[in-house]
């Protein structure tokens, strides 16, 4: 959870995550969309979470294989039915909150970062439980097919990097707009209200 937001917050790791967030068609394939540059970044915290906190490697590989499996689920283009989405949204990230996730605006795209449990999301105020925009996914800068070939993506972070001037807007999510608790359906008393509630 903490991780994935910084990679929104902090405009270098925004630079490579945003390479996730340019899939136009979510899918189970989204799950494995990701930058070399963001994997190899992401183990660094990885390696020192397992060294210091005494984790086996059986409790790692028990854990990557989790996360594997729940990035697949969250990112399927599946409809779960609706008496097991209203038990998920409370425990579990399901494929409809992760979708608000992935929308092209910046409102939707700072909101439900947790990859396994809702919890998270709901402790930090980060729950968002409607899209404020019909189900689009990509960000609004690369809405062409064209600029989303392989090459084109793995040079993405460096591109923007290397034109200051482009037209494409590297700043991050949390630069480009600021969102407030009303806004992400959270409740006046901080709790947020449930499908079918």
């Amino acid at each position: 959870y903490f991780l994935h937001r910084l990679y929104h917050r902090l405009p270098f790791f925004w630079r490579f995550h945003q390479v996730h967030h340019t899939d136009m068609d979510l899918d189970v394939t989204s799950a494995s969309r990701f930058h070399l540059g963001e994997v190899l970044s992401s183990a660094i915290p990885k390696f020192a979470a397992v060294a210091l906190l005494g984790i086996s490697p059986v409790g790692l590989v028990t854990f990557e294989v989790a996360l594997l499996l729940a990035a697949q689920f969250q990112h399927a283009n599946i409809r779960v039915p609706l008496s097991w989405e209203r038990w998920l949204w409370r425990t579990f990230v399901p494929p409809a909150m992760h979708r608000v996730h992935h929308r092209p605006t910046r409102a939707d795209a700072d909101s439900n970062f947790g990859t396994l449990l809702t919890l998270w999301d709901r402790m930090f105020g980060t729950l968002r439980l409607v899209a404020t925009e019909a189900e689009s996914f990509g960000l609004p800068e690369f809405r062409e097919p064209v600029k989303l070939g392989v090459l084109k993506i793995l040079a993405l972070p460096f591109a923007i990097a290397a034109r200051p001037g482009a037209k494409t807007d590297s700043r991050t999510p949390a630069e480009r707009s600021t969102v407030n608790r009303s806004e992400r359906g959270v409740g006046a008393a901080g709790q947020a209200e449930l499908p079918g509630q």
